[in-house]
């Protein structure tokens, strides 16, 4: 079955299970860097809106053996137990009052997203930009948010002054920091049990610290958290380099003289082409953090 083949079967049969009380619509979007999704939005009489569920991850799954009924039954199923309790506030949407405690902000990359950087409102940072965003909720193990558009900002009568100012200082509270060593991550995990910085590392082995938030959702805007990157580095008495792990994380590695930026950038690229999905992709870049003045460089 062709994958537009597989779209249009799964939305018929979708909207037959749901019943004639039910609209089922399927939406083309351009995700982060410009990745083409498809997703269904399941709505009742008189919704207007609803959180879309995305498609493209159960088409593998039909491939790898699944079958369109046991894909039916799990959006279903996705709906049931997430999307129908969370009712998508139109009108409280249109009111910023309402609205901006549940603005953020995230990094996305700049060149990759051009085209949608015309349309919403943003900052340039190093090789990146940052956008605001409402956070609604979790839907499943994910979270639901919806973009800034300029069209939104006109309607709410704010300024992009007033806009990122306010998000910049939700998402903090929102989103708190989480930055934890690599190695102790990875241990802990192995060994279900806390371990310490001295359990972790090798005598002259390189840390790498994993800075993110507590959701682990575009958490690479905590870069931007005040003083979170500044008071490690005064801390660890270091600069550091900083690898765009993906949207959700970055990674700190303290500046040696033996390590070459160079060698990092390249297992970025290799990490990013073989590991990292194209649509959480941040950037192939290394940036450097400057403990003596506070600065990010490229």
């Amino acid at each position: 079955m062709t994958y537009q083949d597989f779209l249009t079967v799964v939305t018929k049969c979708i909207q037959e299970t749901m019943g004639q009380e039910y609209r089922v619509l399927l939406h083309h979007v351009l995700k982060n860097n410009a990745t083409p999704m498809d997703g269904i939005s399941i709505l009742k009489a008189g919704e207007k809106a609803s959180p879309t569920i995305y498609l493209n991850e159960f088409y593998r799954e039909l491939k790898d053996g699944g079958s369109i009924e046991e894909i039916v039954k799990k959006i279903k199923g996705i709906y049931e137990t997430h999307c129908k309790k969370m009712e998508f506030p139109i009108e409280e949407f249109k009111s910023y009052e309402k609205i901006k405690g549940k603005l953020a902000v995230k990094l996305i990359n700049y060149k990759e997203n051009n085209a949608v950087l015309q349309e919403i409102p943003f900052r340039k940072f190093l090789d990146l930009a940052v956008v605001c965003y409402v956070l609604l909720g979790k839907i499943g193990t994910n979270m639901a948010s919806v973009l800034v558009r300029q069209e939104y900002r006109k309607i709410w009568k704010v300024s992009e002054e007033e806009l990122f100012l306010q998000a910049l200082a939700n998402t903090p509270k929102l989103l708190p920091p989480e930055l934890k060593s690599m190695n102790v991550l990875i241990q802990e995990a192995f060994l279900e049990r806390e371990i310490s910085e001295s359990e972790a590392y090798q005598e002259g082995e390189i840390p790498m610290y994993v800075l993110t938030n507590i959701m682990h959702f575009n958490g690479a805007a905590a870069m931007l958290y005040s003083d979170i990157i500044s008071d490690f580095a005064e801390e660890l008495e270091t600069d550091f380099y900083i690898l765009p792990s993906s949207i959700h994380e970055v990674i700190l590695i303290p500046k040696v003289p033996d390590l070459e930026k160079q060698v990092l950038e390249q297992m970025v690229r290799e990490v990013n082409q073989e590991e990292v999905d194209q649509q959480e992709r941040l950037s192939d870049q290394v940036y450097c953090y400057w403990r003596g003045s506070g600065e990010f460089t490229v």
